[in-house]
């Protein structure tokens, strides 16, 4: 399989490619993967690539939220979302999507994925979806955390079909 440089916009099959055999090299298991591998898996499917650049790089929870040293990003994150237990990046989500869950009561869990400048990429999600919160790994957590009100969802995607792309204020 040849694949672009990574100087050259990759297309979303050449990246799909690259990731499905990367899923293959670490056992074919995507759910396990992203639970036990998901930086390895995500630095394989890079290399595979060409390596990193402006149209393919690495993201992880922590560019988003951060709960082990919240003052100290307070400073370096302004604006921020204070969250139970931590802090958010507002121009990081703004950016890249907000989680369809309150980011002020929703803590997630670590993970590395892949960013293409359009869409974000796992070991279960080789196609991509537009929205990083979307990605299995996190939809998984988000349906075990207790869930958000009804309206407070119908909200954001009403916002969302405006083109407004922060949560609501509560």
């Amino acid at each position: 399989m040849k694949l672009a440089p990574i100087f050259q916009l990759a297309t979303a099959p050449e990246l799909a490619a690259a990731i499905r055999a990367a899923i293959e090299k670490f056992g074919g298991n995507g759910r396990a993967i992203n639970e036990h591998n998901a930086r390895a898996f995500a630095e394989t499917v890079i290399k595979l690539m060409g390596g990193e650049g402006p149209h393919l790089y690495e993201l992880e929870t922590a560019n988003f939220f951060n709960n082990t040293n919240p003052d100290e990003v307070r400073k370096l994150w302004e604006p921020v979302i204070e969250g139970r237990n931590g802090v958010w990046a507002k121009e990081v989500l703004r950016r890249y999507g907000y989680p369809p869950i309150d980011p002020r009561v929703y803590i997630p869990a670590p993970h590395t994925w892949l960013y293409d400048g359009d869409k974000h990429y796992d070991a279960e999600n080789p196609n991509g979806v537009y929205n990083p919160w979307h990605l299995a790994f996190f939809q998984r957590q988000i349906r075990e955390q207790k869930p958000i009100e009804t309206t407070y969802q119908k909200q954001i995607e009403r916002n969302q079909m405006r083109g407004i792309y922060e949560p609501p204020k509560l």
